[in-house]
């Protein structure tokens, strides 16, 4: 009997071992033939998706390659899988699935371009191209109807948190709309800038660095102003080891230092970088590249303890009320066919002395569909794992970050059923 029970173990493992092998070469294959395909890479613009629309012989070879995948996927069993192998199965089913999407789509275009000021709603299966754009830019999973109502839920949490602020610190409306506007918190050179900017960084890598997996081997972001008027829309970015923080003259507001610096250099953009290359990514993985996790994470770690005051904390809550404002008018404008003066009537409804700001959100929603929607709904479901890993009583924030990021960007619903599975 131990002799047939041992036999059989034997039978057992080698055929997982071979299920293992299989899929590996499966991998491989897949690999190398997405690449032959040429598909084009995400597009900010939505006319640039648009001009990169193969021809239909293309087209057609792409649509056979992704069903024979789903077909192949078919004869591999989850269980037989090491648990990188059945991350990339996911991975690989999701891309067909978006794939077949995007090719049905596009077998029906007929290359007719609106102008440059028309939202995508006003070209041929608009609200099907619209639908595609969320899935690949936020996930496969969403839809305008529910995004929209999550906008406005957000919206009212976001004004919700600002008015707590507002009577904690024993302020009547206009005593706080004065002293919000005080002169003492905006900064009229460069050098303090720069010099707030350095500070918040000490601040954030001393007190803050325990909280994230290979936090204490990371070199710190450099920090310098950035000199592109074109970019002088945003108040920061960051790239290739720098964040850039744009002063043009013009008064900067140092309620947005500590929020803007924990999400371009750390705990955000700058420090996910470095991670991406410490984890054991997967070849496949390299492939794709995920905004809804890229840009959530940014979100997400504003939301973390780390303001030194009141007043720095309520800075996240005004940008992240604008953010808010943006999921309700992306889908708004681009699904039920808003116009600008009823995009603009919602922002003014909510959102004050931001006249030329909202004009410039409007025209980028109408330009870049569904890109602004990845910050709130990445950060939204990242904030919903947190609360579910914190009823742990063995919960620890450096092995939450570590579960978080320990594939680099990947789908949100795919590192939410990760999380579930895991429990």
């Amino acid at each position: 009997m131990k002799m047939l029970l041992y036999t059989l173990s034997v039978v057992f493992s080698i055929a997982s071992q071979a299920q293992e092998h299989s899929f590996s070469a499966f991998e491989k294959r897949f690999i190398q033939e997405y690449e032959n395909l040429n598909i084009p890479p995400i597009r900010i613009a939505y006319l640039e998706t648009l001009a990169d629309i193969p021809e239909h012989e293309q087209l057609a070879k792409q649509e056979q390659f992704f069903k024979r995948v789903l077909e192949e996927v078919k004869t591999f069993k989850q269980a037989d899988l090491t648990a990188k192998q059945e991350l990339n199965l996911a991975i690989i089913l999701y891309e067909a699935e978006l794939n077949l999407f995007r090719i049905q789509l596009s077998k029906k275009w007929r290359g007719k371009l609106p102008q440059k000021a028309a939202s995508i709603i006003h070209i041929e299966h608009g609200k099907d191209w619209y639908q595609y754009l969320l899935k690949r830019w936020v996930d496969i999973e969403v839809n305008p109807d529910s995004l929209f109502a999550f906008g406005k839920r957000e919206v009212a949490f976001v004004k919700h948190k600002m008015e707590k602020i507002r009577v904690e610190l024993g302020y009547n409306t206009d005593e706080f709309n004065q002293h919000i506007n005080d002169s003492s918190f905006f900064l009229n050179e460069v050098s303090l800038v720069q010099k707030r900017f350095e500070l918040a960084q000490q601040k954030m890598q001393r007190k803050y660095a325990h909280l994230f997996p290979f936090a204490d081997e990371m070199k710190a972001a450099k920090i310098a102003q950035g000199t592109d008027s074109n970019l002088a829309h945003v108040p920061a970015f960051y790239n290739a080891g720098t964040f850039y923080f744009n002063y043009f003259n013009q008064a900067f507001n140092q309620r947005q230092i500590e929020w803007i610096y924990a999400h371009e250099a750390f705990p955000g953009h700058h420090y996910q970088g470095f991670v991406n290359g410490k984890v054991d990514r997967s070849a496949l993985l390299d492939l794709f590249w995920y905004p809804g996790f890229v840009e959530g994470w940014g979100a997400y770690v504003e939301y973390l303890d780390i303001y030194s005051s009141p007043m720095d904390e309520y800075g996240k809550y005004e940008w992240d009320l604008i953010r808010s404002v943006r999921v309700v008018l992306d889908v708004g404008i681009n699904y039920y066919g808003w116009s600008d003066k009823q995009a603009f009537t919602y922002w003014k409804t909510h959102i004050k002395d931001q006249d030329q700001v909202a004009w410039r959100e409007i025209s980028r929603m109408k330009r870049w569909p569904a890109q602004v929607i990845t910050y709130k709904y990445g950060a939204h479901e990242m904030l919903c794992l947190l609360a579910k890993a914190k009823e742990s009583e063995n919960f620890q924030w450096i092995d939450f970050h570590q579960r978080l990021l320990e594939n680099g960007d990947v789908p949100i619903s795919i590192l939410r059923e990760r999380f579930e599975k895991e429990k």
